[in-house]
């Protein structure tokens, strides 16, 4: 099975489709500020759209995104984690929820929104369904005008790893407060294939949430729906080979 990366054309590459979001997430939880074991003040960039918090009652505590202590981080993270499906990674600046904002313009089957996520165009939607790709959870962002045709968020899993030899040099054991991992990537980074899902077509990368990849098949089906402005490049799971010298 071939898994491809999904990314945003090169900026002097010219567009095909006219449509742009701003957006946002109502709830998500806080970073850590200042961890006690490891010093730093981080947050990671996983969001669930379709895991709905508005019913939990410290949901308010949830709308302020910022840095908090540790201990206040842990204790909501544990009570998010108890609607949460099992399995699914909880980190500080784990975001909850549909997209709200504004969309303007013309959108392709398929929209990148950097830091957000994947947006797929209504009939793009219905062939992904129609196709039986895998897992396909699709969530309705809140427009204050919804475009024509509708938008849709697919809800991504974390899953799947970068392999450990992309870190640089060795790297150091995560904190063991707060589980932050100081690391450095190989400029050429491989996954590790034995760690991909073999029961989704599209997914985020559980170390690296900026890494959204998807399956030979998915592409397939996506590119079958006409262009869009999205590139699908092909990801190793093998280290570069080395040019010989002379």
């Amino acid at each position: 099975m071939r898994y491809y990366k999904l990314s945003e054309p090169h900026y002097l590459v010219p567009r095909t489709w006219t449509g742009t979001c701003r957006v946002q997430r109502r709830w998500g939880l806080p970073g850590i500020a200042d961890c006690p074991g490891c010093g730093a003040t981080w947050s990671g960039f996983t969001s669930y759209p379709a895991i709905d918090v508005s019913g939990l009652s410290e949901r308010r505590a949830l709308e302020v995104l910022r840095p908090e202590p540790l201990a206040e981080y842990k204790r909501l993270a544990e009570l998010v984690s108890t609607i949460c499906p099992p399995g699914t990674l909880v980190q500080p600046g784990t975001m909850f929820g549909p997209l709200h904002g504004t969309a303007r313009g013309r959108f392709g089957p398929l929209t990148l929104e950097f830091l957000w996520g994947l947006l797929v165009r209504e009939d793009a939607l219905r062939t992904f369904q129609a196709e039986r790709l895998r897992d396909i959870v699709p969530v309705s962002p809140v427009f204050k005008k919804p475009p024509t045709p509708a938008l849709f968020e697919l809800h991504l899993h974390s899953r799947g790893r970068l392999h450990p030899d992309c870190y640089l040099p060795d790297p150091a054991p995560p904190c063991a407060l707060c589980g932050r991992e100081d690391v450095r990537v190989h400029p050429a980074p491989w996954v590790d294939a034995a760690s991909l899902p073999t029961d989704l077509d599209v997914f985020r990368l559980e170390d690296n949430s900026m890494y959204i990849l998807a399956s030979e098949r998915f592409v397939e089906v996506a590119q079958g729906c006409g262009v869009s402005d999205v590139v699908f490049t092909e990801v190793a799971t093998a280290p570069p080979v080395k040019a010989p010298r002379g």
